[in-house]
């Protein structure tokens, strides 16, 4: 080495490249973080809500997975009715069993009217088979383990509500359990899913 510390030995040559290194990420985690907070400002003045699906719920797995940040439209259902496969936000509020003034999202598979039977892995709708689909492939209802009621594992959906299930169906507290979702506890629709719906 150098008297002044600079030169061409080993310790020297460790230094810059770790610089460039650490100023590279500082460079990626800013970027990353002024494009979340530019996304987060849009949905806001845009009306639309975000939020982040907590880390212990894994219901909608693979279509929502804990930690994963979605935002939710208010919107849509101001022009059109909620739509079977329409993947929404509600509130909790008066769902007996449910812990209130929680928001959780979960797929609407049964419309106002509908006779809904979920049975040996399929989905009836009105006696007939309905498959729906998420990101990785068509879903199957599979049951819930036998420790779990489902008083509502066939029923009738009431006017001006829905039922709805969890994508990852065998570890998912949803109608089946707990019965219907009231048109007016609908906060919106998912409509940014991670990776696709």
């Amino acid at each position: 080495f150098e008297p002044n510390g600079r030169g061409s030995g080993p310790n020297h040559a460790h230094l810059t490249p770790m610089k460039t290194k650490k100023s590279s990420l500082q460079r990626t985690v800013l970027g990353v973080s002024l494009a979340s907070a530019s996304a987060l400002l849009i949905a806001g003045l845009l009306g639309l809500r975000v939020y982040a699906v907590p880390i212990s719920v894994i219901s909608m797995s693979p279509t929502l997975n804990p930690g994963d940040t979605v935002v939710v439209d208010p919107f849509t259902y101001l022009v059109r009715a909620p739509a079977r496969g329409d993947v929404i936000a509600f509130r909790t509020d008066g769902i007996k069993g449910l812990v209130q003034g929680a928001t959780i999202f979960k797929r609407i598979v049964g419309l106002p009217g509908e006779r809904i039977m979920v049975q040996d892995d399929r989905l009836l709708v009105n006696d007939e088979a309905v498959t729906l689909s998420n990101r990785v492939g068509l879903l199957h209802y599979a049951a819930l383990p036998k420790t779990v009621p489902v008083p509502y594992a066939s029923a009738t959906v009431p006017a001006g509500h829905y039922y709805v299930l969890g994508d990852n169906s065998t570890n998912s507290y949803d109608s089946r359990s707990w019965g219907f979702v009231s048109e007016k506890a609908i906060v919106g629709r998912v409509a940014v899913l991670p990776g696709g719906k």
